[in-house]
């Protein structure tokens, strides 16, 4: 074998390994995003971010009219969100809720797709059910590792829901009733928009003095204490550099941990589990729910029975079933937006 085939065969070894061990670290990850970051330092990004025709195809099964808005452009990079409004004319401003996609901050898109799969079922369900009942629905695209390391997703989701307060009047919605969702990654990035709304952590980007603030957040299997998955990364790859939190140290580790920001008066949070997730352990959501419910602070924890990741089951039905667990979502933003005086009112 000559020395050049010997090169081709390191190089292409070395990209397996790469590609293997981020599957490892990441798991079962969401529908890549739609944007594709200019200038890109990652050549694998199109490999392990493939989308299949049913990601980028809308779910038929949605109701709101929906409208595409860019709410930040950094360095040539637009970032989107779409917004579901109800067909029929209702009473105006509308409350808001704002989903943020998961993916391990690496992949994943705002689009609730057609892929029959329990992720889609969810949160079209829940989409469907707060429309009817003139609540608006948000759905945001975010920067995306390792091309923009942490907390640049935190700053997008951040700023979205400043352009979405700034421009509300516009948009037929009431700046003072958002709430916030996510599930996996997403999670995380919810859990820390609502536990962080009066710090300066994660704020950057446009719409500056405009609050991020929520009336609630409900967070689907987040991680919250990035401690645990630093030890997993450090015992799999020693120091390497995480593709998303970069150098893992003991200042970064707890700035990057969620649990780490709850205070008494925190917004009340729905926080949903699997119990047999093996990408992130019902334990982060146990520690996230006895340290609120520690603060004094409103929360609610519910374990699911046979869910994994995503809710997908095993070892028999999952339970609550997927339509309870979208139903519950969906009475807890009725109960919070619905019950809250409309900023038009006062």
């Amino acid at each position: 074998m000559n020395m050049a085939n010997k090169w081709s065969r390191l190089i292409i070894s070395c990209m397996i390994i790469f590609l293997v061990g981020q599957a490892f670290t990441y798991g079962n990850a969401s529908p890549p995003h739609a944007y594709a970051a200019s200038g890109s330092h990652d050549p694998l990004q199109h490999l392990r971010n493939q989308l299949s025709p049913a990601d980028l195809v809308w779910n038929h099964a949605l109701i709101g009219i929906r409208t595409e808005y860019y709410y930040e452009s950094i360095n040539g990079i637009n970032e989107s969100l779409f917004l579901f409004r109800p067909t029929t004319a209702g009473a105006l401003p509308l409350p808001l809720v704002v989903y943020i996609h998961g993916g391990g901050l690496y992949s994943g898109t705002a689009i609730i797709g057609e892929k029959s799969d329990a992720h889609n079922f969810v949160m079209t369900r829940i989409e469907d059910e707060l429309v009817a009942h003139g609540i608006a629905f948000a759905s945001i695209n975010y920067r995306l590792a390792p091309d923009f390391k942490w907390p640049t997703q935190l700053e997008d989701a951040k700023a979205a829901i400043r352009f979405l307060r700034a421009n509300a009047a516009n948009l037929g919605i009431d700046p003072s009733r958002i709430a916030v969702i996510g599930d996996s990654g997403g999670g995380e990035l919810a859990t820390f928009v609502g536990l962080t709304s009066t710090l300066s952590y994660g704020v950057a980007g446009p719409w500056l003095g405009v609050s991020s603030s929520v009336l609630g957040v409900v967070d689907m299997f987040g991680p919250t204490n990035r401690a645990y998955f630093a030890k997993k990364r450090l015992m799999k790859y020693g120091n390497l550099n995480d593709p998303v939190y970069g150098l893992y140290t003991p200042t970064t580790i707890y700035q990057e941990s969620a649990i780490n920001y709850v205070q008494p008066g925190d917004p009340p949070f729905l926080i949903i589990q699997g119990e047999k997730d093996p990408l992130v352990p019902p334990s982060q959501s146990i520690q996230l729910y006895r340290k609120l419910r520690d603060a004094g602070d409103s929360v609610r924890l519910i374990l699911v029975k046979n869910a994994m990741h995503e809710f997908f089951p095993d070892g028999g039905p999952i339970h609550p079933s997927l339509i309870s667990i979208s139903k519950t979502v969906s009475h807890f933003f009725e109960n919070l937006l619905l019950s809250s005086p409309s900023s038009s009112s006062s």
